[in-house]
């Protein structure tokens, strides 16, 4: 009992003081940036007129957010944006569902979750682009991470959404 005692105190200790967990490898101006590109683009998904449901809408639009060709227009490679994405929804999920689902998607979603829900922006300069450590890589080990996402993709098509699926956040360096 002792020494479990003393492993839950040494796992307290090095939580961040912030409580704002990031995804490996990936920095907090990149996330924030992530976080950003997500709310914009689900706005954009529910800006759309549908017959659907709004509760089916909503949870396609969180389903899809995540994929590369919604994010590959902000700047960054879409490994890093996939990876912190999903876990970006993994984290907030529930949260922005109901957010949407309550009728608060009127107004900045943005702030909303990124700054208030989150706090994933909070003393972020996005004046300033945040370094993606992926833009140093070559074309050919970029060509193959997007392969390897193209076929995550098709994995999860063939399979069905990505609810209750453990994803895999590490990046592959060894490439």
């Amino acid at each position: 009992m002792f020494i479990l005692c003393r492993i839950t105190l040494a796992v307290v200790l090095c939580l961040p003081i912030s409580g704002l967990i990031l995804p490996p490898n990936i920095s907090q101006g990149v996330y924030c940036e992530t976080c950003s590109a997500v709310m914009k683009e689900l706005d954009k998904f529910l800006a759309k007129k549908s017959s659907d449901p709004r509760e089916l809408q909503v949870v396609e639009a969180i389903e899809d957010v995540c994929r590369s060709k919604h994010l590959k227009k902000y700047g960054y490679s879409p490994i890093t944006l996939v990876n912190a994405c999903k876990f970006f929804m993994e984290k907030h999920e529930e949260d922005i569902e109901q957010l949407y689902l309550k009728g608060l998607d009127k107004v900045n979603t943005e702030k909303e979750v990124c700054y208030k829900l989150s706090k994933i922006c909070d003393g972020v300069d996005r004046s300033k682009k945040a370094k993606d450590p992926l833009q140093k890589r070559s074309k050919h080990d970029k060509a193959k991470l997007v392969e390897q996402i193209k076929l995550q993709e098709r994995q999860r098509a063939m399979g069905g959404g990505t609810r209750d699926k453990k994803v895999v956040y590490k990046e592959k360096t060894d490439l």
